[in-house]
């Protein structure tokens, strides 16, 4: 997974929910020439759910927005998409009583146990192993550029700044120099 912006976060997410709407209002136009009562029921559950799946994808929106910032800004992140999993599941166990999968029920209440507490879980987890990885990347960098360099090169930057040195040395000598003439 590459490195996202807050901006490319955000139109991520807004074009998820556009593209959602700009699909359902397609399945709202074609449902009545279809004359199809099960693609029309199937429209219907989705228009009755509607509020809620853009609320669902507004909280995994913030929750994606968050996800790509530093430390500790990232911190929110993994309770939005808590509080998203724990909304997802809601709809999944209403959708499974529109299609009469009513065999299903018992799992309701673990997964609204078990799906926030995982997402908390293994959110922090990767929080924190991006902080420390990127920690540990950027010392490689580091070591690798001060290794990659050759003694010839540690050579010239040590004879620059010695020369640098010197050149400041001089410079302040006949600022002195300058001081005393002005002095007599």
């Amino acid at each position: 997974m590459g490195k996202k912006s807050v901006a490319g976060a955000f139109f991520e997410g807004v074009f998820g929910i556009l593209f959602f709407l700009i699909l359902l209002g397609i399945a709202n136009l074609i449902s009545d020439s279809v004359g199809n009562e099960t693609f029309s029921s199937v429209v219907g559950f989705f228009n009755s759910n509607i509020l809620f799946l853009i609320l669902i994808s507004v909280v995994m929106l913030v929750g994606a927005i968050f996800s790509v910032l530093w430390f500790p800004f990232n911190l929110p992140h993994p309770v939005f998409h808590a509080i998203g999993g724990i909304m997802i599941v809601q709809f999944l166990f209403s959708l499974f009583d529109f299609l009469g999968l009513m065999a299903l029920d018992f799992l309701y209440l673990p997964a609204m146990i078990v799906v926030p507490l995982l997402t908390l879980f293994i959110g922090y987890i990767l929080i924190f192993v991006r902080l420390f990885s990127l920690d540990r990347e950027e010392r490689k960098e580091k070591i690798k550029k001060m290794k990659g360099r050759s003694e010839k090169e540690w050579e010239d930057i040590v004879e620059r700044k010695v020369k640098e040195g010197i050149e400041k040395l001089r410079g302040e000598e006949e600022d002195d120099k300058k001081k005393k003439r002005k002095r007599r």
